[in-house]
C-alpha cells in the first residue's frame, strides 16, 4: 500500500511539475569526434552518441534539453598504433534558448553541464610486434566520472532536430597528466 501512495504521489508531482510546461520526449543519434587533451601524436577517434532524450519548454523561446546517451569517445595514437576506446553513459542538461524562423521551424542556442560515468572500453597498443590489449576504466587506469560543459546550435523542423555541439571536460580523465575529453558531435533527432 505504500508503495502505490509513494507512486500516485509521483505522478501527481509529476503532473504539477509540468502543467504550465510543455515536455517531449524522443530519440538521439549522432556521430563523435574526440580526442582526450595532452597526449603526443594523438588523432580524433570516431564514435557515436545515441539515446532518449526530453525537452522541457517553459516559454516558446526557452527550454531545457537533456538526454541519456551511449557515447563512445577516446583517442588514437599513431606512434604505438593504438586507441582508447572510452564508453559513457553521459546525462547533458543544457538550457535551450530559440530563435523562430517560421511557424514549426526554430534555430536555438544551447550551453550547459554534462555528467558522465564510464561503463567500458578498451585500451589498446602494439608494442615491439606484440598487441597490448586492458580495460580503459578501473584503478591506475581511466577516472569513471567525467564531468564538463557542452555548448551547441541546432535547428528544430516540426518534430526532427538537428544539432551541432562541443563537450569540454573539465575533469581530469587520468590520475597523471592533464588529460581532459573533448568531443565535437553532430547529431539527428526525432521528438514524439
Amino acid at each position: 500500500m505504500l508503495k502505490l501512495k509513494a507512486f500516485l504521489f509521483s505522478g501527481l508531482f509529476l503532473i504539477a511539475l509540468t502543467a504550465g510546461a510543455q515536455v517531449s520526449f524522443g530519440v538521439k543519434a549522432g556521430l563523435n569526434l574526440s580526442n582526450i587533451t595532452n597526449f603526443d601524436d594523438s588523432q580524433v577517434k570516431v564514435g557515436y552518441k545515441v539515446g532518449p532524450s526530453m525537452q522541457y519548454s517553459f516559454q516558446d523561446n526557452m527550454a531545457i534539453q537533456t538526454a541519456l546517451l551511449l557515447s563512445s569517445k577516446g583517442v588514437k595514437f599513431d606512434h604505438l598504433d593504438g586507441k582508447i576506446d572510452a564508453n559513457y553513459l553521459e546525462l547533458p542538461i543544457s538550457f535551450a534558448y530559440k530563435f523562430p524562423i517560421s511557424y514549426d521551424t526554430n534555430v536555438y542556442v544551447n550551453a550547459g553541464p554534462y555528467f558522465a560515468l564510464g561503463i567500458f572500453g578498451k585500451t589498446s597498443a602494439s608494442v615491439l610486434d606484440t598487441e597490448h590489449h586492458e580495460d580503459t576504466f578501473g584503478s591506475d587506469r581511466a577516472k569513471e566520472f567525467d564531468f564538463g560543459f557542452t555548448f551547441g546550435v541546432g535547428m528544430e523542423v516540426s518534430q526532427f532536430n538537428f544539432g551541432v555541439n562541443y563537450d569540454l571536460g573539465v575533469t581530469e580523465v587520468y590520475d597523471h597528466g592533464s588529460h581532459r575529453n573533448g568531443n565535437f558531435w553532430v547529431s539527428v533527432g526525432y521528438q514524439f
